[in-house]
């Protein structure tokens, strides 16, 4: 619950900011941003990464990520869903 507080600050902030770049999904202290193309997916990784470093927080290196599935090769799991766009996961 307290990551849902904190990062209710980063909810708000997309919206009112950053929602051009693509869909914010968040789940606690998980993730990703739906991106229609790569460029939007880089500029919200630097969105997210201001946004956390205005709460005191970091993106975890290890788990962060920019994933191209729109070609059908590549994918990802979030929350157990798997998809097929630009994303950046988180």
């Amino acid at each position: 619950m307290l990551a849902n507080v904190v990062l209710h600050r980063l909810d708000r902030a997309w919206q009112e900011r950053y929602r051009r770049l693509g869909t914010l999904v968040r789940y606690a202290d998980d993730l990703c941003v739906l991106c229609p193309t790569r460029q939007r997916a880089e500029a919200a990784l630097a969105a997210l990464t201001e946004i956390l470093a205005g709460l005191g927080l970091a993106l975890a290196p290890a788990k962060t990520c920019i994933v191209g599935v729109a070609g059908g090769t590549d994918g990802y799991d979030f929350l157990g869903c798997a998809s097929r766009d630009w994303r950046l996961i988180v």
